[in-house]
């Protein structure tokens, strides 16, 4: 089966899906602008040197995520393994593609967010702002970053994308046990 949908005007994103031993193992191709791109993986354990890409000079060590572990304030990190539910940011030289495979990324999951800013990614469908956050109580965002002008959007159409990373600020300590 394969899906293609234009997000935000930001990324394309084709999937592929296939089974193995009954897993949902899936392929999606995240296009890049140039400049500081802000996505997410619509999947779960995606090593970053195993990302495929189109781009003449992709380097996995221009990969970089928002750590908060303890502290109020979060800091940023180079990464090694990507997973669904967060966003991440990759500086690219030129406009092109990164491809990701993977076990596909439930968001009823329930990753922890704290109080504070929190960089989000959305599952293999688009979804609410509300149904995706469930019951965190959002202080302000969603947001995402449109690299083409290089300022923070928050969704017109009220989704969270796949492919796509936000920022949302939450009051207090959550679940994201999305809403059926």
């Amino acid at each position: 089966m394969n899906v293609k949908a234009l997000l935000l005007g930001l990324i394309l994103l084709t999937v592929s899906v296939s089974f193995a031993e009954g897993e949902q193992i899936q392929d999606y191709e995240i296009q890049l602008k140039e400049g500081w791109n802000l996505v997410s993986v619509p999947v779960d354990r995606v090593y970053a040197w195993d990302i495929t890409s189109d781009c003449n000079c992709f380097n996995y060590n221009y990969l970089w995520r928002y750590v908060k572990p303890w502290a109020k304030d979060g800091y940023y990190d180079h990464l090694r393994e990507l997973n669904g539910g967060y966003a991440y940011w990759y500086k690219s030289d030129e406009v092109c593609s990164i491809k990701v495979s993977g076990v596909r990324y439930q968001p009823s999951e329930g990753r922890e967010l704290t109080a504070g800013w929190n960089a989000i990614g959305g599952g293999e469908l688009p979804m609410m702002i509300r149904q995706y956050l469930g019951e965190c109580q959002i202080a302000a965002g969603p947001f995402y970053y449109d690299t083409e002008s290089r300022s923070w959007k928050i969704p017109e159409d009220g989704y969270i994308h796949p492919g796509v990373g936000y920022f949302v600020d939450i009051s207090s300590k959550c679940n994201l046990d999305w809403v059926r």
